[in-house]
């Protein structure tokens, strides 16, 4: 909790202007990492342990909606309408499922242009 609120604290009074107006930047965590690393010493250090933290978060949530997705479809629609009905089949229908959903989102990522805001 320290780590945050030093990086909220520091980095917004870092970012803000001359005159007290804040730039408008398109990613604030970011831009607040970026100018809190460059500090150095105890600052560089909490910048680094939420830089971290945000990526373990994203990777996290990521994990969770590909076990969800794959256990959905495989449970709900491939299961029922499969003749095989051995756990070893059930699981390597877990794992197709999976690395197509992967695939798509892979696919998806790497086309999409749009700004995610």
């Amino acid at each position: 909790m320290l780590v945050g609120v030093f990086l909220g604290t520091v980095g917004v009074q870092m970012l803000a202007g001359e005159d007290g107006s804040y730039t408008e930047v398109a990613s604030p965590f970011s831009a607040i990492l970026e100018t809190v690393m460059d500090l150095g010493g105890f600052a560089k250090f909490a910048a680094m342990i939420a830089f971290t933290a945000s990526l373990a978060a994203i990777m996290s949530t990521a994990d969770s909606l590909i076990i969800a997705a794959s256990q959905l479809v495989t449970v709900e629609i491939l299961y029922p309408l499969s003749k095989a009905r051995s756990p070893n089949a059930l699981a390597w229908m877990g794992r197709a499922v999976s690395f197509f959903v992967v695939l798509i989102s892979l696919i998806i990522g790497y086309v999409w242009s749009e700004n995610a805001s």
